[in-house]
């Protein structure tokens, strides 16, 4: 009944809107009821002089729709019920004046006053076929440009968005009026004149609208909503879910113990300034200034964060963010600039960048090729849905510098003599996905980094395995799967030429977030043990199928080199042994162990034998097989590690484990369980394919034209 009210008023202000916007199930309605408005029209004297009669005539033929179907919502019927349903229809019988709940009856609509068709006569524009939206408001410009994707009829097209560009604000003033009503107010307000972009063919009315009976206040009491439709139903947070209050789980906090290996735990309480946090009981046992002490504030680490809700601009209903995903496919990530418009929309739904739309390289494919491979032969019955899906989503060129900032300055002048001013490397990011239930879901990470002619020496090509962090999302999730990646990503790697290996096996603690934002809670973390027997089978698989050599623990690798000093150790950006000789002169220093006599990187060796003993089986040295194979390596593009602000590309952030992990906390991308997975998988795809277009959009662009320079005069000294 709304949508008849909404579209008389519309139509008699000279508008024509096209018939393929509309259902076949509300056509006959709203043909007898334009036959019957044709009549009262025509008793006011509107329309002779042909200005306007010619609306009159609106004929509902049978044309193609550039809508999709599939993007109706059947529920709730087509684009001028969802529009315009804060409208009152009413309607005369023997009793007078009723609201009118039954959209399926012919009705007789109330004829407009003499004065109020005066006005309307006056300030009619012309029909609207376009509309310019260099006045619109952003959120007309962004309804523009999501309805003109995939558009296959420009010319129906036209006449749709016009009538949506149109409708939205018309909805919006209504949708405003009709929150009045619900509030118990007996008429609602005079509704402002609209505009848009100085072109309006929608105008405002005046509605005659029945004196509350009293439902509307009973409701209110009872804590239930009148809906439109006569039915009641109870207030919820969201209208998507009966789910409310959900909360984002929470990470581990590191506690500022100098050790590293304090952690704060959810529940636990601990004490925060601007700049660090304690748990309580390192709080109590840290020597800190009272002074200093004042600066903290006690705090309790529990959930905090509620799970956004997203608003629809246009038909007001609320949305958790992972259920309009399950709906639509689409992952709806807010920021300052979105504007979020759930089903109600009519036309085609924004497309998602899918993981297989990622550009593939020669690493990715072939390590795709050859893990798939590999899980066939182990598992015979494999689905074709649990085919593993490999993309490389960063590969840089990195610089290390040998400064005080990585070694302790008595080392610096061996380490030169070495290395040089600094160490260049290769840095690329690898993940792995997997569909489960339909969805995609990103199950696992690998960073890596590559040294080539290490140490000046030609041939002594190194990768490194930085990290490798899963979470339990894949069909057949284990320590098989991860494994089975983990071998191919690296033998693929060593057909470049990088045939040496180095791993260190360094197990989170429980809670800890590595590489994916929010594991889990069900999700065990290995200790070092059950890690150490993940990577050693993983090793013998990898020998089995040829791949590897020889595998050698750190006791294994240096027992023939005694004794072994700090110039022998392979010494990789950020890994173990990079840390370790931090460790040691901070050791030294603060139990003054330094003597005099003796040069400094001789006695730091003291400590490193204790790291050398404590570390003997938690990393590895690994010999791949020459199997003559070789592959070229490509290029990757240049980003200098610490070394100023630089502009934020897709290859940066993705290159960087704390980058990424910031992005995904930050967004509130997480993998808590399989449905906040799958939302997440798709908005990060989004996220990087949408970063990737804007810089070849920027790279294909042709260059800014330089100012001349300016020529200026030296002042006389």
């Amino acid at each position: 009944g709304a949508a008849i009210n909404g579209l008389s008023n519309v139509l008699l202000r000279g508008v024509t809107l096209d018939p393929a916007i509309f259902s076949e199930e509300i056509k006959a309605t709203i043909e007898n009821s334009l036959n019957h408005l044709a009549k009262v029209v025509s008793s006011q004297g509107i329309g002779q002089n042909g200005s306007s009669g010619s609306t009159m005539e609106h004929e509902f033929t049978a044309s193609p729709s550039p809508i999709p179907t599939e993007h109706l919502d059947g529920s709730r019927g087509t684009t001028a019920e969802t529009a315009d349903q804060p409208e009152t229809l009413l309607v005369e019988n023997e009793n007078g004046m009723e609201q009118n709940d039954n959209p399926d009856v012919d009705v007789t609509l109330q004829p407009l006053q003499a004065q109020e068709i005066a006005e309307a006569e006056k300030t009619r524009v012309e029909e609207v076929c376009d509309v310019d939206l260099t006045s619109a408001s952003p959120k007309k410009a962004k309804i523009d440009e999501h309805n003109s994707l995939n558009s296959t009829n420009g010319e129906n097209e036209n006449s749709v968005m016009a009538y949506q560009m149109q409708n939205f604000e018309h909805h919006l003033l209504q949708q405003k009026t009709y929150d009045s009503k619900r509030k118990n107010e007996n008429q609602p307000p005079t509704p402002p004149t609209l505009s848009l972009g100085e072109s309006s063919s929608i105008l405002p009315t005046e509605q005659e609208v029945p004196q509350s009976n009293g439902k509307e206040s009973e409701a209110e009491n009872n804590d239930e909503m009148d809906t439109d439709d006569g039915a009641t139903t109870s207030q919820r947070e969201t209208d998507c879910c009966e789910k409310e209050g959900l909360m984002y789980e929470v990470s581990n906090l590191m506690c500022g113990n100098i050790s590293g290996e304090c952690r704060i735990r959810e529940g636990h309480e601990y004490y925060k300034s601007e700049s660090s946090c304690y748990c309580a009981l390192c709080f109590n046992s840290q020597e800190i200034n009272p002074s200093d002490k004042a600066e903290y504030r006690h705090e309790v680490h529990i959930k905090n964060i509620k799970e956004e809700i997203l608003r629809c601009v246009l038909c007001k209903r609320n949305w958790h963010k992972t259920c309009y995903f399950e709906e639509t496919g689409i992952a709806f990530t807010q920021h300052k600039n979105a504007l979020f418009m759930c089903t109600c929309l009519i036309g085609p739904l924004e497309e998602m960048s899918t993981a297989e739309s990622i550009k593939e390289t020669r690493l990715s494919q072939d390590a795709e090729k050859d893990v798939n491979m590999k899980l066939q032969r182990m598992i015979p019955n494999l689905k074709k849905e649990e085919h593993v899906l490999i993309r490389e989503l960063s590969y840089v060129q990195a610089e290390a510098p040998i400064s005080r900032l990585r070694f302790p300055d008595y080392t610096l002048k061996q380490f030169k003599e070495l290395h040089g001013n600094s160490v260049k490397y290769r840095k690329r990011t690898l993940a792995a996905y997997q569909k489960k239930d339909g969805k995609v879901q990103l199950f696992l990470m690998i960073f890596l980094q590559q040294y080539r002619d290490l140490q000046k020496k030609e041939g002594n090509n190194w990768q490194v395995l930085q990290y490798l962090d899963t979470v339990p999302h894949a069909q057949r999730p284990g320590g098989m799967l991860s494994g089975t990646v983990m071998n191919s990503v690296m033998y693929q790697v060593s057909r470049m030429g990088y045939d040496k290996a180095f791993v260190w096996a360094k197990p989170p603690q429980q809670g800890d977030d590595y590489v994916f934002n929010k594991h889990p809670k069900s999700q065990e973390m290995p200790d070092l043990n059950k890690l150490l027997l993940f990577y050693n089978k993983s090793f013998e698989h990898a020998e089995a199928a040829g791949e590897i050599e020889n595998v050698e623990t750190f006791e294994e690798y240096f027992k023939n080199k005694k004794p072994v000093t700090l110039f022998d150790i392979p010494m990789f950006h950020n890994s173990l042994w990079d840390i370790m000789i931090n460790w040691a002169d901070y050791t030294m220093k603060k139990e003054k162990l330094w003597k005099k006599g003796t040069p400094k990187h001789q006695q730091i060796m003291t400590v490193m034998e204790t790291y050398f003993q404590k570390h003997k089986e938690d990393n590895f040295f690994i010999g791949f097989k020459n199997n003559n194979d070789r592959i070229d390596e490509d290029e990757p593009e240049i980003v200098t590690v610490d070394a100023g602000r630089k502009p934020k590309t897709v290859n940066k952030i993705f290159s960087s484990r704390d980058e990424f992990l910031t992005l995904c906390v930050r967004n509130n991308w997480v993998f808590s369980d399989e449905r906040h997975g799958a939302f997440s998988t798709a908005a990060i795809t989004k996220h990087y394919t949408d970063m990737k277009k804007k810089e070849e959009l920027a790279a294909n662009a042709p260059a800014a034209p330089v100012p001349p320079a300016r020529l200026t005069r030296k002042r006389r000294a």
